[in-house]
């Protein structure tokens, strides 16, 4: 879990483990931002360009075993 800190505060206090979704800003997502893409178009791009969706990521690290589907659907489950 997580401490109850500042989001900057997090990388110096929390060492543990914990699965992400990164957005590499290369020459493609750099033009559909200037262009003011939505975000539908953005992530498609993204993942042609190769990134693990967080889901994703969390499912492998289930498998690694260093945490739980619950804790993966918790944290990246969203009603929009």
């Amino acid at each position: 879990m997580v401490p109850d800190v500042s989001p900057a505060a997090i990388p110096v206090i929390w060492a543990g483990s914990g699965f992400f979704e990164i957005l590499a800003i290369n020459d493609r997502i750099r033009k559909l931002l200037a262009d003011q893409t939505d975000k539908v178009g953005i992530r498609q791009q993204a993942l042609k360009d190769g990134m693990v969706p967080m889901i994703k990521d969390g499912m492998l690290k289930v498998k690694e075993g260093l945490t739980t589907p619950k804790e993966v659907l918790r944290a990246t489950y969203t009603q929009e």
